[in-house]
């Protein structure tokens, strides 16, 4: 067999190894659910709050710290694995919707630290309960009986 023919072989093997392996099949439906989940979870905000998922999670650190207390960006940046300019414009987006008020600290007028404003208090506590309610129906009903049968017949 020439090396065009080995490598054809190897992703032969790859195919019939990985791409039916139950464990990489659950990953891609636990995946694809949790896609689908956010994204009813952004269409709900959206419907409901002057904000959509990417801004909501920004509000979501907050809930760590104490109430009328301020974050760093560089704690969100850090908590949700974004780079700083990101969270930069994320913050910039909701000062600009009244949810949230940047200040520069005492100690260094070049450090800044976010605050919700009670707008903002009031939009987490609903972005709270649409996040729950959602990943609740969510996870909560039974998987699509005709797409276990399928995954359980390809294997």
């Amino acid at each position: 067999m020439g090396n065009i023919g080995q490598k054809a072989q190897q992703i032969q093997n790859l195919r019939e190894g990985l791409l039916f392996s139950p464990k990489l099949i659950e990953y891609g439906v636990m995946k694809l659910s949790i896609r689908t989940t956010e994204a009813e979870i952004d269409n709900r905000l959206q419907a409901e709050l002057p904000i959509d998922l990417s801004l909501a999670e920004v509000l979501f650190c907050f809930l760590r710290e104490r109430v009328g207390s301020s974050i760093s960006p560089s704690s969100i940046s850090s908590s949700l694995k974004l780079p700083p300019t990101t969270i930069t414009s994320r913050l910039r987006r909701l000062e600009g919707l009244g949810l949230v008020r940047r200040e520069t600290t005492e100690a260094d007028r070049r450090s800044l630290r976010a605050q919700l404003t009670e707008e903002g208090e009031k939009t987490l506590v609903t972005a709270v309960k649409i996040y729950a309610s959602v990943v609740e129906e969510s996870f909560s009903s039974p998987v699509d009986v005709p797409i276990a049968e399928k995954l359980e017949s390809d294997n």
